[in-house]
């Protein structure tokens, strides 16, 4: 399946907690540019200086990127916290074309013998992921495709499949990130696309339950109208009269290796694989407490999900603003 994508709590995940003034700065260069990431550390923490070298080596020694500038992501507000906040550092240069930065899109994660690198799309789209959900036991089929069946009965429930639609209008409407689309062929593309994971979870030392993962395309890049769709979904009681229905988790998990959003540290499936470099469970400080918060080799995979280098339409939004 390859690798998993890195999931935020919104479409500005990637330049949270960051310095707006910064943030406005990169935002006015239209030069192709990628961010990297280091798992299991903030820009703030110590050897900045030692991983921008690793990172320039690596660029030059996997994919022939030579003349690079390598720019570290400023806090809003300075801070000496381990592995918080921002997360991402900005490359751009002579060497990195439009075609470049897909390449490395498309490449994700790096594992080398020096450092373990993330790389993500300087841009701001919808997340995927939409919420976890437990008391599992309630959905009428507990397997993972007899629960991808329950949330896309709820999706096309007539108290809920007319609220996406409006969305899907709006979005199209707009020039949106459906533009060119019709709104049955993409809404129906949006039920298709709902896909689950199921995964333990130990909530404060006690017993482990499962947790049902959800997953789809969004209606919308458009931020409010994405977070209204969020929040419907994770409202929506899809159980029965029978079984009752599952709870929505209201705790954002968070994980300190990855900074992902849909998962806990303990969870993170990345020390697994084999010829992991980066850090391990076990070594990691920083971040909320109990990994519960806000919201070598050459191994590679593929990616998915929507890429662009676009915004999210309709005006955009003030992401200066919402980094901060």
């Amino acid at each position: 399946d390859g690798w998993r994508q890195i999931q935020g709590d919104d479409h500005f995940w990637r330049v949270r907690g960051m310095d707006p003034n910064q943030l406005e700065a990169w935002l006015q260069d239209t030069r192709p540019a990628i961010l990297v990431q280091i798992p299991g550390v903030g820009t703030s923490d110590p050897g900045l200086w030692d991983r921008i070298s690793a990172i320039r080596e690596v660029l030059r020694t996997y994919f022939g990127i030579c003349n690079i500038t390598i720019t570290a992501a400023l806090p809003a507000v300075a801070h000496d916290h381990l592995n918080t906040e921002p997360f991402f550092l900005i490359v751009r240069g002579l060497d990195l074309t439009w075609h470049r930065v897909d390449e490395l899109v498309d490449q994700q994660w790096l594992m080398t013998p020096r450092i373990t690198l993330n790389f993500e799309p300087f841009i701001f789209d919808s997340p995927t992921f939409l919420g976890a959900w437990r008391r599992i036991e309630r959905f009428p089929d507990t397997s993972e495709e007899g629960i991808r069946r329950a949330f896309q009965r709820g999706f096309t429930d007539p108290t809920f499949a007319p609220f996406i639609l409006q969305i899907i209008q709006g979005d199209i409407e707009s020039n949106g990130i459906w533009e060119g689309n019709s709104v049955r062929a993409t809404f129906q593309s949006i039920v298709r696309s709902i896909r689950v994971r199921v995964m333990p979870w130990r909530r404060n030392g006690r017993a482990t339950e499962p947790l049902a993962l959800l997953y789809s395309l969004p209606p919308t890049g458009y931020p409010p109208d994405w977070h209204a769709f969020r929040e419907q979904a994770q409202l929506f009681q899809y159980g029965t009269l029978t079984t009752g229905s599952p709870e929505f988790v209201t705790h954002h998990l968070w994980c300190t290796i990855c900074h992902t959003t849909d998962h806990p540290t303990n969870e993170c499936y990345l020390p697994s694989i084999p010829g992991w470099t980066g850090p391990r469970p076990s070594a990691r400080r920083g971040g909320p407490n109990n990994h519960v918060g806000r919201g070598g080799g050459n191994n590679r995979g593929g990616r998915g999900g929507n890429r662009g280098r676009g915004g999210f339409g309709r005006g955009g939004g003030a992401p200066g603003a919402a980094a901060a």
